[in-house]
């Protein structure tokens, strides 16, 4: 698809999707948006439709069971108002030449930690958040090994489907 329709077929469905969980027709769901500097860009020349509807998702959607994931490697080429609206955020190693943006999201670590983001080994993140979900950024270790037998419970995706939608779905 070229640039044009990716966007035509993004806005589209992320417009649908709002619009369905809305009026409950869809159940809660998880939107990944990778390379979002590409849909939602920083500069004004380059904002369009498909920004426009993801930021209203991004905004809106969390008061509907939507969450979204906003993947980007370039965090200074992304809509300032975008990298604000999440309540939770993981920062994992980014280039020197990104770490101005960043320094405004966690403004509440030594300057230190914040100079050692380019080198952060692989598996290790900040968390930060707003304060009332996160009250300071920490960095912590990312690894898909459990390590604890307690904990929440893993949502079963497709059996909630089948609850939603009945049994026909396999």
């Amino acid at each position: 698809l070229s640039e044009w329709e990716t966007e035509l077929v993004v806005s589209a469905t992320c417009k649908q999707l709002l619009e369905m969980r809305v009026r409950k027709i869809v159940p809660p769901f998880v939107l990944t948006i990778d390379e979002a500097h590409r849909f939602i860009p920083r500069e004004r020349s380059k904002k369009s439709a498909t920004a426009r509807i993801l930021r209203d998702l991004i905004r809106r959607g969390r008061h509907h069971a939507i969450s979204v994931i906003v993947i980007t490697q370039y965090p200074d080429s992304i809509d300032k108002e975008t990298l604000r609206i999440p309540c939770t955020k993981f920062i994992f190693a980014i280039e020197p030449g990104h770490l101005g943006e960043m320094k405004t999201l966690i403004m509440d670590l030594p300057e230190e930690l914040i100079n050692s983001l380019p080198s952060l080994p692989a598996g290790t993140c900040i968390l930060t958040g707003t304060k009332d979900m996160i009250q300071r950024s920490i960095p912590m270790k990312v690894t898909s090994i459990r390590r604890t037998t307690h904990g929440g419970v893993t949502p079963d995706f497709i059996k909630e489907l089948r609850e939603f939608y009945g049994s026909d779905v396999s």
